[in-house]
């Protein structure tokens, strides 16, 4: 198992750290993250998807942690287990990163599965 380091993946992780950080920043003070702050930061982190081509190489990746991620977000948005600004970020996390990327695998529905499960325990964990 091999992690895959390319210029594409460091760029989307980077945008997937500061959308976090400023995500994090608003619901700390205001105790709300805006429908237009998560839009424009989603907006931005597609442009940087088309931009570095990451989602062209990854498109059955992309795709599929989207996906599990908006049922599995859904669900616990539901049932009361994570508020909608959570599942708002989180579908924006999925669309631009799409969880771990090992070079070694040639199952993308799998890594997807597996990078998106364990952030959504990381999340489930924290809160």
């Amino acid at each position: 198992m091999v992690l895959n380091f390319t210029v594409m993946s460091i760029a989307s992780f980077l945008t997937i750290i500061t959308l976090l950080v400023i995500y994090s920043i608003l619901d700390i003070r205001d105790r709300k993250v805006k429908n237009e702050i998560v839009l424009i930061g989603g907006v931005v982190g597609c442009l940087i998807l088309v931009l570095t081509e990451h989602f062209v190489h990854n498109t059955v990746l992309h795709l599929s942690a989207l996906l599990l991620v908006v049922s599995i977000s859904y669900i616990l948005f539901r049932i009361g287990s994570i508020g909608g600004a959570d599942a708002k970020v989180l579908f924006t996390i999925a669309l631009m990163s799409p969880g771990i990327e090992l070079g070694a695998w040639s199952q993308p529905v799998l890594e997807a599965i597996i990078g998106l499960g364990g952030e959504l325990f990381v999340l489930l964990l924290g809160g």
